[in-house]
């Protein structure tokens, strides 16, 4: 339950300058080459900061032209805003004694340009991809199987119990027993039903799960108390940690909780389960049961709603973490291609 994730995965700018002089985006040196016939397709239309969108030329459609018609705008529009004319012309040294020797440095450029242009349509295509796996929304997944989807639902309320778990009204509604399989879904509602008994053994003084929790001295016909005995039972649990949570941390667990699945009958439990029900007793079962007896009933005891929720956060932890790998080569390569570039001319 206190596991959070700390990461979330970052989109590169693309607009930066660094040491070389040479801007990072390779658009805008792109244009900044290109004559002014070019530069003009990418103008202003003269409504405000709108420019000219991709139009086919002859009836035909160039998909290259189509696909970086935007990346070109923006570059443009970058060009426009210089303070002081040329000023990325002169900072990446781009100026030419002769007509030749500027088109001998185009036509070395255009591999250049086209690596540069490849690595920025996949830096976009894993931003959007990755849009979703921030640490914000995998928290909000974490947060859903432990106590519920409920709006806020950031502590185990009864309400947020009641509601998030099959609207159960009744111990056995939530943990089950051999005529109906429990309708727990979140890892509050399990704390509940595997670790915390009822008045009728010993006043609810039975310590199933942790040797310093606290007394739960009600009934277990109703869910009186759910909340304050879940709230105690979590106290206990070690204080979240700040660090990146790895896939790993999240799966172990969740695979060493379903191992634990015992069968009895036509039924399968987790806890202590002895006849009849999870309703709190040692002479039932303090557990949580599901009926086993169709296909139906021995699926969801295997696809426990939140358990299924920790695997797909850890599949989105495994996604993040490839996401920012690339990122992080991507952003070594355009460097490479930029210094390539930036020396290219020296070459010449």
């Amino acid at each position: 339950i206190n596991h959070s994730t700390q990461t979330s995965v970052s989109r590169p700018s693309q607009n930066s300058t660094g040491n070389s002089g040479l801007p990072a985006n390779p658009e805008v040196t792109h244009v900044l080459l290109c004559n002014p016939e070019w530069r003009n397709k990418f103008g202003k239309t003269g409504e405000g900061d709108a420019r000219h969108q991709y139009k086919p030329e002859d009836g035909k459609e160039d998909g290259l032209h189509m696909k970086r018609w935007a990346n070109w705008a923006d570059a443009e529009a970058e060009l426009e805003r210089e303070s002081q004319p040329k000023q990325t012309l002169k900072a990446a040294q781009l100026k030419f004694s002769t007509k030749f020797q500027r088109l001998q440095y185009l036509v070395s450029l255009q591999p250049l340009a086209e690596q540069a242009a490849a690595a920025v349509g996949e830096l976009q295509t894993i931003q959007e991809s990755s849009a979703k796996l921030t640490a914000t929304e995998l928290k909000k997944e974490l947060k859903a199987a432990a106590f519920g989807a409920v709006d806020k639902a950031t502590q185990p309320t009864e309400a947020n119990i009641k509601i998030s778990n099959g609207a159960a009204t009744t111990r056995k509604n939530l943990c089950g027993d051999t005529t109906a399989s429990a309708k727990a879904q979140t890892i509050a509602a399990f704390i509940y039903c595997i670790c915390i008994g009822e008045q009728t053994d010993g006043g609810g003084n039975v310590k199933y799960c942790e040797n310093t929790q606290a007394d739960n001295n009600n009934p277990g016909k109703g869910l009186t108390g759910v909340e304050k005995a879940t709230k105690n039972l979590i106290s206990k649990c070690p204080d979240s940690s700040q660090e990146e949570i790895s896939s790993a941390e999240l799966l172990t667990p969740a695979a060493q909780f379903q191992a634990k699945i015992k069968t009895k009958n036509q039924g399968t439990y987790f806890g202590t389960f002895t006849a009849n029900d999870c309703g709190g007793v040692s002479s039932s079962g303090v557990c949580v049961y599901y009926k086993a007896t169709t296909k139906a009933e021995q699926k969801a005891a295997r696809d426990i709603p939140w358990l299924q929720s920790i695997k797909q956060v850890a599949t989105k932890v495994q996604q993040q973490q490839a996401a920012r790998h690339r990122i992080n080569g991507l952003r070594r390569l355009m460097a490479a291609i930029k210094g390539e570039a930036f020396n290219l001319k020296q070459e010449l």
